[in-house]
């Protein structure tokens, strides 16, 4: 190799780390023109390109290394998490099996395969991927993160809930692991586990509005409202979680069979309270917790009078309005004299005009499926620590450095 090649390479290095990337390609590009077969300056201004956001110059870059040398890891991982960004999975998942076949345990390569099977359907290959992964570095929490996201959607939540607190162990201040626990306590009928999750996190962490709505939700569903009072005058109404709250205070009304009550206290936070509790990106979680609280109330009272009622309500917060005014149609059909609810109705088609008539408003489709894997799918996966034999970890012992067994 020529050494003012390779002194050109460095330069364009050097430019590159200086933040003077155009200057840097333009050596690059004049370099691979009088030596066509320097691999390394070929992933050099690919990465350059996709830096710059040109994806597709990128693209090309890579696939010219490649011809160069098949096998080269580096271009291999790259191009695949170009094609991952394109959505193109499958030819994310072809360049990264290249990978994996000749080192099944290459941790980042395997990590990003895993996210890109789970994209196309394909969870049992992922689980077993990050399981695989696991028994070489089992305190990964990212690892142990999106295994669980996985198993959750494969239904074997006993190794999700394993995995979700060994993340809130480890990282007691991410909110995800708690609401994905919690979807799973609802939908499972373990009340009381969940009201033992959120007062974890409420004596773990400095004082947070978001543990004492949750323990609210946890508390209306274990039949115990006595406890969940006390904590509603903690809340104030500038609050983000304050609309989460007043869900669960007509909630409650709901669960007593206080069809009346229920139905004045809903014209009274119509300004405020219910309704105008629209969910935006940062809402997600909070949203989840209502959905799967709901969801997980008995069917006599999701289907009663009072029950089509509260959806009905529910769905207009959602923007859903045909469904809410469907929803009370059954209703009526009923109870054909029932002046409330047709009111409730002709309110309904205001406020559909309203909506339509002003800007777009933010729209979420419950119930939310997470994908929660893409989160972490540039996160770095190698820890400076590893331990083995790693249990359980039970809500009363959990500390950052747990390895206990339960």
């Amino acid at each position: 190799m020529p050494g003012h090649t390779i002194t050109h390479y460095h330069l364009a290095l050097v430019l590159e780390h200086l933040n003077r990337d155009e200057e840097s390609v333009r050596i690059l590009e004049s370099l691979v023109a009088r030596n066509p077969g320097f691999l390394p300056a070929w992933t050099a201004i690919g990465r350059l390109r996709w830096a710059a956001g040109d994806a597709q110059s990128a693209i090309d870059a890579y696939e010219y290394a490649l011809k160069i040398n098949p096998n080269h890891r580096g271009a291999l991982l790259s191009l695949a998490g170009l094609y991952a960004s394109k959505q193109n999975w499958p030819a994310a998942i072809d360049l990264l099996n290249k990978i994996t076949a000749s080192d099944s345990r290459d941790a980042q390569a395997g990590f990003q395969l895993a996210v890109a099977l789970v994209q196309v359907g394909r969870l049992s290959v992922a689980f077993d991927i990050y399981s695989r992964l696991i028994e070489h570095d089992d305190a990964n929490t990212a690892l142990r993160f999106n295994r669980a996201a996985v198993a959750e959607q494969l239904g074997n939540t006993a190794v999700a809930e394993q995995d979700y607190l060994y993340v809130i162990a480890e990282r007691p201040e991410f909110m995800e692991p708690y609401v994905a626990l919690h979807e799973i306590l609802a939908a499972e009928r373990r009340f009381d586990r969940m009201i033992e999750l959120w007062q974890h996190r409420e004596a773990g962490l400095p004082k947070h509005d978001d543990a004492n709505a949750a323990l609210i939700w946890a508390y209306l569903l274990a039949n115990q409202w006595e406890r969940a009072a006390p904590l509603l005058e903690g809340v104030a109404d500038h609050s983000p979680v304050a609309g989460m709250v007043r869900w669960a205070t007509a909630c409650h009304l709901l669960m007593a069979g206080d069809d009346a009550t229920l139905r004045e206290w809903i014209m009274q936070n119509q300004s405020g309270g219910l309704s105008a509790f629209v969910a935006d990106a940062s809402d997600d979680w909070r949203m989840r917790i209502i959905q799967s609280s709901i969801d997980a109330l008995p069917d006599s009272i999701k289907k009663s009078r009072a029950g089509h009622v509260f959806l009905a309500e529910f769905l207009v917060m959602r923007n859903q309005i045909d469904a809410a005014t469907t929803t009370l149609e059954r209703v009526v059909a009923e109870n054909p004299d029932d002046q409330w609810v047709s009111s409730r109705m002709t309110g309904f088609a205001n406020s559909r005009w309203k909506r339509n008539a002003g800007t777009t408003p933010v729209i979420i489709n419950l119930p939310i499926r997470r994908a929660a894997q893409i989160a972490f799918f540039n996160m770095s996966i190698t820890r400076s620590i590893s331990c083995s034999d790693v249990g359980r970890p039970t809500l009363n012992r959990i500390v950052p450095t747990a390895r206990s067994t339960e």
